[in-house]
């Protein structure tokens, strides 16, 4: 697992992940990971589902992200 930051506008959301079907991901093609936020309330508020949003790897952006689905 790794720490990464959702940037949602002017607010940044810390999250680990854990990507599914490990052997199956590509970083030339889109592919699932489970994201678990430090701040899930917060981030429940702010964050739309089915809506593209930058990665953050500190300050670098390395990618984007559509969250499908909450999950408790």
């Amino acid at each position: 697992m790794n720490w990464l930051f959702l940037k949602t506008g002017k607010q940044q959301f810390s999250f680990i992940y854990k990507i599914e079907n490990l052997l199956e991901a590509s970083y030339e093609r889109p592919f699932k990971v489970k994201l678990a936020f430090t701040m899930i309330e917060t981030a429940r508020n702010v964050v739309e589902l089915n809506y593209f949003y930058e990665v953050l790897r500190g300050t670098e952006m390395i990618g984007e992200i559509k969250l499908i689905q909450f999950l408790e």
